[in-house]
């Protein structure tokens, strides 16, 4: 059994690494898309509704996928993109559905990056786990 301290470890070491694979993503590529497509109703990120939502996230992936993986690390990227999918598709789709501005492009771009960023995280966790374990 595992102590709660290593799931701490497991999930804090995991939000560093999504948060520092989000920030890239939305510095190299995203940030220039929303900008584009957003334009003047794009506002400065909220710093602690940020933190909030990749800790939604984050926990997410360890309590739903990181179990299913079994212990696979083949299983645990596709478990992740799995779940990256529908929380990323349900987001983005629901915003296409009721925002004029949001487009096809935007939804699909950002719903892959959702599946991307999950699937590594719950790699990451798992990879974590077992140096822990």
């Amino acid at each position: 059994m595992f102590p709660w301290w290593k799931h701490a470890v497991v999930f804090i070491a995991s939000l560093v690494a999504f948060v520092a694979l989000d920030i890239t993503w939305i510095s190299l590529v995203a940030g220039q898309i929303y900008a584009k497509v957003l334009g003047d109703i794009l506002r400065q990120p909220d710093p602690l509704a940020g933190i909030l939502a990749w800790t939604c996230i984050v926990g997410a992936v360890y309590y739903f996928a990181l179990p299913s993986s079994r212990g696979s690390p083949v299983l645990a990227l596709r478990q992740g993109a799995l779940l990256g999918l529908g929380l990323y598709g349900c987001y983005e789709f629901t915003n296409l559905s009721i925002l004029t501005r949001w487009t096809w492009a935007l939804a699909a771009v950002d719903t892959l990056w959702g599946c991307v960023a999950c699937g590594v995280v719950c790699w990451v966790q798992l990879a974590l786990t077992r140096r822990l374990a």
